[in-house]
C-alpha cells in the first residue's frame, strides 16, 4: 500500500480513486509559490503550511480561499512515457467570492 503522507498526485489518485484541483484566487501568490517550490514536500506534508479542507464529495484536499475547486473520480489511468495520464469524471465543483488565504507566518512555511 502506498504511503499517502509521501505519495505524489498520480499515486494518491490511483490508490484513493479520487483527486481534486483548486484554482487559486488573486492574492494567493504565496500559496502558488509554495506549491511550486520543492520545500513543500510530497503527499499530505505539502498541505502543512496552507489552510485547506476535505472535499465534501471525494475527501480530497481543497485549498481554502480558492476561486474554484474541482473534485474528480478516476475512471482510467495509463503511463505515457514518464507521465501518468488520468481520465476522470467531475463529481463536485465549488466557487468562492472571498479574497483567498495566504501562507501562515510560521518558520516551517518559509521558502528555502
Amino acid at each position: 500500500m502506498a504511503d499517502l503522507d509521501t505519495a505524489g498526485l498520480d499515486t494518491a489518485a490511483f490508490v484513493t480513486g479520487a483527486f481534486a484541483a483548486s484554482v487559486l484566487s488573486p492574492g494567493q501568490e504565496a500559496v502558488a509559490t509554495w506549491f511550486g517550490s520543492r520545500s513543500r514536500g510530497e503527499g499530505r506534508r505539502q498541505f502543512a503550511c496552507v489552510p485547506w479542507h476535505l472535499g465534501p464529495v471525494t475527501g480530497a484536499p481543497l485549498l481554502d480561499g480558492a476561486s474554484l475547486t474541482l473534485e474528480c473520480l478516476v475512471v482510467a489511468a495509463t503511463v505515457v512515457g514518464h507521465q501518468v495520464v488520468v481520465v476522470a469524471d467531475l463529481v463536485g465543483a465549488g466557487w468562492l467570492r472571498s479574497q483567498g488565504a495566504d501562507l501562515p507566518e510560521h518558520p516551517r512555511c518559509r521558502l528555502r
